[in-house]
């Protein structure tokens, strides 16, 4: 099945390089042993014929060693029509095997199949000859080492018909098969059709494998750029936060300079239990006899400004001292 398949795609293939390159098949013009009714003639390309040649002449004839073309008379064959379309030729063969069977009288042992596929205005046809017919002419041939260079078909009211080379090596043995020009001329561009594509699908690989490299080294040099890039915003970013930690304390008041303030503005009457500096502001809470006292000295303050209470001032229980929470700015000069 795969073989047949193979076959089938070579045969296509060589059809269309034919067609492609406008190649007409080119057939020798070999002597012609033709197998009629009255028997065997050999016709010669300048058209001298030797009619009813026995079987043992044919050497003498032709010559040993040569090469001739079969044509099979048009009432030495039957021919039928298994399809209107034009099939690959294992299909045809095996539909051309179903139909001897189903609708002939004929055994398939004692005949041969010839599936006709060349012309696609005629379909798919085959042709039935006795094996009885063949075989001796076949077997005088080989004998004689007269090559077999085509096996044709007669037709009347139409142009002989050529077996295509699969059938008739199918039907040849091997000794007797010479190679079709034909098929030489077809297999000559189709060797070089095959070595060019071959080497524009080499070039296309290594062009695939070259942008593939070259993908590869871009995405390892945008790895390597995004992790310098990375590194180069954390220095950025150090390099910021020792600029505004160092122009903050360039900027603020010292703790020492906001205490001594601190200690001039309060009244001894007042002490401190908790004092905090977050940048600008300061927040404080303690003790004094007088809270609301506390309010003016600060504002004095050349250092401190917009002194408030974050929570209501608290009298001790049985004393005379006040609770307060206060907050205030700290001017920078």
């Amino acid at each position: 099945m795969i073989v047949d398949s193979a076959l089938d795609f070579r045969d296509w293939w060589y059809a269309e390089i034919r067609r492609m390159l406008f190649l007409r098949p080119q057939r020798k013009r070999y002597p012609i042993v033709e197998i009629g009714r009255p028997g065997v003639s050999v016709i010669w390309p300048d058209g001298s014929r030797a009619e009813a040649v026995s079987l043992a002449e044919i050497e003498i004839i032709l010559g040993r060693g040569r090469t001739c073309s079969l044509v099979l008379a048009e009432d030495r064959y039957i021919r039928r029509t298994i399809a209107r379309s034009l099939l690959p030729y294992s299909r045809a063969r095996d539909i051309a095997a179903a139909d001897l069977i189903s609708a002939t009288p004929f055994r398939h042992d004692d005949v041969y199949l010839m599936p006709i596929t060349g012309d696609a205005s005629e379909g798919t046809t085959y042709a039935i000859v006795k094996k009885s017919l063949l075989d001796p002419v076949i077997s005088a041939l080989t004998a004689a080492k007269i090559k077999i260079g085509g096996i044709s078909l007669a037709v009347s009211d139409g142009p002989v018909i050529h077996l295509t080379r699969r059938a008739v090596s199918e039907l040849l043995p091997k000794a007797a098969l010479s190679l079709f020009p034909s098929t030489r001329a077809a297999m000559v561009p189709s060797l070089l059709l095959l070595a060019a594509g071959l080497t524009l699908a080499h070039a296309v690989l290594r062009y695939e494998g070259a942008l593939s490299d070259l993908e590869n080294e871009i995405a390892a040099k945008r790895e390597q750029a995004s992790a310098v890039r990375a590194s180069f915003n954390e220095r950025a970013k150090a390099v910021a936060a020792l600029d505004t930690a160092r122009r903050r304390k360039d900027e603020s008041v010292p703790v020492i300079q906001i205490w001594e303030e601190m200690s001039r503005q309060l009244p001894d009457t007042a002490w401190l239990s908790d004092m905090s500096i977050d940048q600008e502001t300061v927040t404080m809470s303690g003790f004094s006899q007088s809270a609301a006292g506390l309010i003016g000295p600060l504002e004095e303050s050349q250092l401190f400004s917009e002194p408030s209470f974050t929570s209501p001032v608290v009298r001790e229980a049985g004393g005379t001292d006040e609770h307060f929470e206060m907050r205030l700015k700290v001017e920078r000069k």
